[in-house]
């Protein structure tokens, strides 16, 4: 399986499109009831035909923080996926927690919760409030495209796209989590494209454009067996260009091992 994360220099925008992903079902929710702890595990009311391909956004955010978000902080749907198997009675619900008033280099803390089909319903088989932080590399608060990829015999990972920008460089990349034994592990995150579009010069002027000349390379992930045994290695199929020394090579591919706790790649 090969993901593409292709973007385009002429937006900042950081939204990576890796896989497929059924839309949350939105319509009618009431965000305001949160769910009782004490029903957790019981089936919820039956959803219309028309929303019965993917668990209630807010019904997820309301059993991760029954409350309401932390202070300081706001919710929204990041994504939803199947589990393991193509299952579709069985489907993982992504939220992320973010600052109400972000600023460069902030994070989502992400959580999950794992639904299971019951009758016409769905029931809260898990939660897990806190499975990682990512970057922010969405172009609006809207749910993104998750992909599910093996990572080693029976090992499943769902990779969240994440990013960051800096000093005008922007990056972009996945943070790996895996699905073992009803817990969600975090594996570090890939990244697999970047651009300096915030710092670079775009002139008809050859002398001006050379100043800071404009660079950008994109990536596909494609997990490989390797050295491990158990994690298979996620190679980075990489096309375009960077600067080194303030001159622009094209970039290659790249290989990144699970080191027993995480995924590191080499830097370039």
């Amino acid at each position: 399986m090969i993901l593409h994360t292709s973007i385009p220099l002429t937006t900042r925008r950081y939204l990576l499109a890796l896989g497929c992903l059924s839309a949350f079902a939105l319509a009618g929710c009431d965000d305001s009831k949160p769910v009782d702890p004490s029903v957790e595990g019981k089936a919820h009311a039956p959803l219309s035909a028309a929303s019965l391909s993917a668990p209630d956004a807010s019904e997820a955010m309301a059993a991760l923080y029954p409350g309401g978000p932390p202070k300081g902080r706001k919710l929204s749907p990041f994504g939803v996926r199947e589990l393991p198997g193509d299952d579709p009675s069985r489907q993982v619900a992504f939220i992320v927690a973010e600052e109400t008033e972000p600023v460069q280099g902030s994070q989502l803390d992400v959580g999950a919760v794992v639904f299971a089909r019951q009758g016409n319903g769905w029931r809260v088989e898990s939660k897990h409030p806190h499975i990682g932080k990512i970057g922010d590399a969405r172009m609006n608060e809207d749910p993104v495209d998750i992909a599910r990829i093996e990572i080693g015999p029976g090992r499943i990972a769902f990779l969240l796209p994440s990013g960051g920008y800096n000093q005008g460089i922007s990056e972009q990349g996945v943070n790996v989590f895996a699905y073992e034994q009803g817990r969600f592990l975090d594996l570090g995150i890939v990244f697999t494209g970047a651009n300096n579009e915030g710092a670079c010069i775009e002139s008809d002027d050859s002398e001006t454009a050379s100043a800071a000349p404009c660079w950008e390379y994109t990536g596909e992930i494609l997990p490989q067996k390797g050295a491990n045994p158990d994690y298979f290695d996620l190679e980075v199929k990489r096309q375009g260009e960077y600067a080194v020394n303030g001159a622009i090579v094209p970039v290659s591919d790249v290989t990144c091992r699970f080191d027993g706790k995480s995924y590191a790649c080499p830097e370039d």
